[in-house]
C-alpha cells in the first residue's frame, strides 16, 4: 500500500506521485499513464492564429491583479450565457492560475482558525490538502448522483463561519445540483451567513439531465452575496497547460481576494492572457458532443471486460468503475508492475471508493481502447452475444477524434 502523509508532517506529496515514481523506476519510457481527467486532442487547427496575437505585443506590461480587462469581459459574457446571469460583468471576474489556485485564494481570503469548511465526498483531493496547508479545519460530507445528498441535516450544520464547497457536475460521479436542491440551498445560506464555492470546472460538459436554474435565484449582482464560482480552462476547454482559471461573484468579493492572488502570483501572463481573451468565446461550447461520443464508446467497451460494474456519468469526463472484488489499489499496482500501465484508484480522491478505479473519456478513442485492452487482458472478458451492425462496428479501427 502507499505511504500516507500524517496531518501537520511531512510527508509524500500525493499517492499519486508515489504511483508515478514507483511506475517509472520499473519501467522508464515504457510507462504508459491513464491518469488525465481533461479532454485531449480536441483541436486540429490554431484557435487564434498567431498574427491576432502578436498585435501590440511589444505593450506586453503587468496586467492588474484580478487579470487583463479584455478577458474579465469575456469570461464574463461566458459566464453570463451559460447560466443566464446577464448581469454579469468583468468587475465580477478574476482571473486565477487554474482552478486550483482559485480555490487556494478563496480559502487563504475567507479562512481563518474558527471557520468550518464542507467538503464534499468523494471529491478532488485538492479540497482537503489545501485546507491542510492553510490549517483550516474540514469535513466531509457526502456528495453523489443520488440526489439526496443535501439533507436537511447537512443544511442545518451550516453556521456563519461554514465554507461550503460544492462541485457540480460533481468529480467523479457526474451529478449535479438541481433547481430545488439549489433554492433550498441558497435560502439557508443567506439565512445564517455562510459561504458557498460553486467548484463548476465542468459545467460545460453535460450529456444528460438540466443544469439548475441558475437564474432563478441569483437575479442580479447581489443575490451574488455570499456565492463564488470556480472554473478553470483545464477541464471545459481541454488546456491544462495555459494555467489559467478564474472566480465570479460580486464585485466587492473579487476586490476582498485581491490581496491572496497578487500574493501568490501578482498577475498572470499577458501574452497568456491576450490569447485567452480571443479564445475563450470560440472554444465554448465546443467540446460537449466529443467528449459525450469517447464516454458512449468507453461504455461499449467497458461492458465486455468482466468483473466490473460502472454507471454511465450524466457530466463530467471519468467513469468510476467498480470491481466486483479486490480493491482498486491493488488492481492499480498489478497494472502497474505487469502491464507497465498507470490508472488511479477510486481512494486517491478525498473519500473515494477504495473498490474502485478511474477511467477518463478525455482521451481519444485509441487511448482508451488501448487501456480498455489492458484492464481485459487482466480481468477477462465477458461472452458477449453481438449485433451485426456491433460486429461491423468492432471490425473499425477507431481514430482518435481531433
Amino acid at each position: 500500500m502507499m505511504r500516507s502523509a500524517t496531518k501537520g508532517q511531512a510527508g509524500p506529496v500525493s499517492m499519486l506521485a508515489q504511483l508515478l515514481e514507483l511506475g517509472e523506476s520499473l519501467h522508464g519510457t515504457g510507462l504508459s499513464v491513464f491518469i488525465e481527467n481533461y479532454p485531449q486532442g480536441c483541436w486540429n487547427k490554431e484557435i487564434v492564429p498567431d498574427h491576432e496575437i502578436l498585435f501590440g505585443i511589444e505593450d506586453s506590461r503587468y496586467t492588474s491583479i484580478s487579470g487583463l480587462r479584455a478577458l474579465r469581459q469575456e469570461l464574463a459574457t461566458r459566464d453570463a450565457v451559460r447560466r443566464s446571469q446577464l448581469f454579469l460583468c468583468a468587475e465580477n471576474i478574476a482571473v486565477t492560475q487554474g482552478g486550483t489556485h482559485a480555490l487556494n485564494v478563496v480559502l487563504q481570503t475567507f479562512g481563518g482558525p474558527n471557520v468550518d469548511v464542507l467538503i464534499p465526498a468523494p471529491s478532488y483531493s485538492g479540497y482537503r490538502d489545501i485546507c491542510e496547508v492553510l490549517r483550516l479545519p474540514y469535513r466531509p460530507y457526502l456528495m453523489d448522483d443520488s440526489g439526496i445528498w443535501l439533507t436537511d441535516e447537512l443544511l442545518a450544520s451550516l453556521r456563519p463561519s461554514s465554507i461550503m464547497i460544492v462541485n457540480t457536475p460533481h468529480n467523479p460521479s457526474g451529478g449535479q445540483i438541481d433547481t430545488d436542491q439549489l433554492i433550498r440551498l441558497v435560502k439557508t445560506v443567506r439565512e445564517t451567513g455562510a459561504l458557498v464555492v460553486f467548484d463548476s470546472v465542468y459545467d460545460e460538459l453535460v450529456y444528460e439531465g438540466k443544469p439548475p436554474e441558475w437564474n432563478s435565484i441569483f437575479k442580479a449582482a447581489d443575490d451574488l452575496d455570499s456565492f463564488i464560482w470556480i472554473n478553470s480552462f483545464s477541464k471545459n476547454f481541454g488546456f491544462p497547460g495555459v494555467r489559467l482559471g478564474w472566480l465570479t461573484a460580486t464585485a466587492a468579493t473579487i476586490r476582498m481576494m485581491e490581496a491572496a492572488i497578487e500574493s501568490s502570483v501578482l498577475c498572470l501572463p499577458d501574452y497568456i492572457q491576450r490569447w485567452a481573451s480571443l479564445a475563450v468565446s470560440r472554444m465554448s461550447g465546443t467540446l460537449v458532443e466529443d467528449m459525450k461520443g469517447r464516454r458512449e464508446y468507453l461504455c461499449a467497451k467497458l461492458s465486455g471486460v468482466a468483473g466490473l460494474e460502472f454507471k454511465r456519468p450524466a457530466a463530467g469526463l471519468t467513469v468510476m468503475a467498480r470491481l466486483r472484488s479486490g480493491s482498486g489499489m491493488e488492481l492499480v499496482q498489478r497494472l502497474l508492475r505487469s502491464n507497465a500501465a498507470l490508472f488511479l484508484p477510486g481512494d486517491a480522491y478525498y473519500g473515494g471508493d477504495p473498490q474502485t478505479i478511474r477511467l477518463c473519456f478525455g482521451y481519444s478513442l485509441t487511448e482508451i481502447n488501448r487501456y480498455v485492452e489492458i484492464l481485459a487482458s487482466l480481468l477477462g472478458r465477458r461472452l458477449q452475444v453481438l449485433s451485426s451492425e456491433q460486429i461491423a462496428a468492432e471490425q473499425q479501427t477507431p481514430v482518435a477524434s481531433v
